[in-house]
């Protein structure tokens, strides 16, 4: 699928905690680039296929065939599409931080304390509106702050799609492309994720994984990773000087609600949770990386992208029923769609020459893209 291209070459980031590359897309051209690092990472990946896929076992790289290679890559992975901004960051963090993790000022609050008290509102209104939230444990937070984190509530975790052509979606945004954007979708191997995350665990706490639930989910192991570092915080406060608790058991766990609505389903979703509430979700996530093999299970893909390569990616996604009537199932998700589609080679937003109005096709060819005037401010 696709045109050949160059391989990528996927560079440390400065900090050298992960892998990051940009793709350039122009005037319509090449834009199955992003398609074919899905479809073709043999090829697309080049040297560094190996290496990032190095956690697929043995068979993997030595008696599979090409095809099934390409097939199984990408399996175990999940995906983050973002427009703007390049950084990985809860909303929670990005609504409180500032003005609440400053010790130093009148404002200061504990970030905790608003999580939990979020958790607590939500626990008191939402059976209203959802009623099968009311069979959830009480005590099953990792169940209420994911179906917060959905419905765009502020908590610490942030959202994750298993499927990259949702990640690629919400990459492009819901509105109008830019003409000369610039988005993004992180990529991380979740099963390197789920693996290295229990080496960050205090001892009393990979006890209860073996006596309890292996999979860290039971409430008892939910109650004592929330109320690790919270604790000690309580602890430090005894003396200024003493910061451990900023540094102590930061890493991230996979968060995959047990009751789904359709949203969920349809998005592919699962959340990913920083175990330190203190710490940005990017310290958590990174301090997890050890060594330079480590950087390749992190990716971050930057695609540079003009209005038409835009509306072309967004026309192949609508063609695989990947856009807003679907992921959203509403009335809003329709509407939306049908905001977009004007843009596409698409039958169904053409009027009828019987109506009077005979230049209303959308039939126009995809190289020869409608020159979209500039909104003024």
């Amino acid at each position: 699928m696709g045109i050949e291209i160059q391989p990528l070459e996927f560079k440390k980031n400065k900090n050298g905690k992960f892998r990051e590359t940009t793709i350039t897309l122009e005037d319509g051209k090449d834009y199955l680039k992003l398609f074919d690092l899905f479809f073709r990472p043999r090829d697309i990946l080049g040297k560094d296929f190996d290496k990032i896929f190095s956690g697929q076992g043995e068979d993997y790289h030595s008696m599979m065939s090409n095809s099934e290679k390409d097939f199984r890559a990408w399996n175990g992975w999940i995906f983050r599409g973002q427009k703007g901004s390049k950084k990985l960051a809860s909303d929670f963090e990005r609504r409180f931080f500032e003005i609440f993790n400053d010790p130093n000022t009148k404002t200061s609050r504990d970030l905790f304390d608003i999580e939990m008290g979020i958790i607590r509102e939500f626990k008191r209104t939402a059976g209203s509106f959802y009623p099968e939230l009311k069979f959830i444990n009480d005590r099953d937070i990792y169940e209420y702050i994911a179906w917060i984190r959905h419905f765009n509530g502020a908590t610490r975790v942030i959202d994750m799609t298993n499927s990259f052509f949702v990640a690629l979606f919400f990459a492009l945004g819901r509105s109008l492309p830019e003409d000369k954007g610039t988005y993004y979708i992180w990529c991380i191997d979740k099963v390197w994720l789920e693996h290295r995350y229990k080496e960050f665990m205090p001892l009393e706490i990979r006890k209860m994984f073996k006596e309890y639930d292996d999979f860290g989910k039971d409430v008892r192991i939910q109650d004592a990773i929330l109320n690790y570092v919270p604790n000690l915080k309580k602890t430090c406060e005894k003396n200024e000087k003493d910061k451990r608790y900023k540094h102590e058991f930061c890493s991230v766990i996979n968060i995959e609600p047990f009751y789904k609505n359709c949203r969920l389903i349809r998005q592919k979703s699962l959340f990913l949770m920083p175990t330190n509430p203190y710490c940005t979700f990017e310290d958590n996530l990174f301090n997890m990386v050890l060594d330079d093999d480590d950087t390749y299970h992190i990716l971050r893909i930057a695609f540079e992208c003009d209005r038409t390569s835009a509306f072309l990616i967004q026309k192949v996604l609508d063609g695989m029923n990947i856009n807003g009537s679907v992921l959203f199932e509403s009335l809003e998700g329709i509407c939306e769609t049908l905001s977009t589609k004007p843009f596409f080679q698409n039958d169904s937003i053409t009027v009828s020459p019987q109506a009077g109005i005979n230049n209303a096709s959308s039939s126009f060819m995809f190289g020869d893209m409608p020159k979209i005037k500039e909104e003024t401010k």
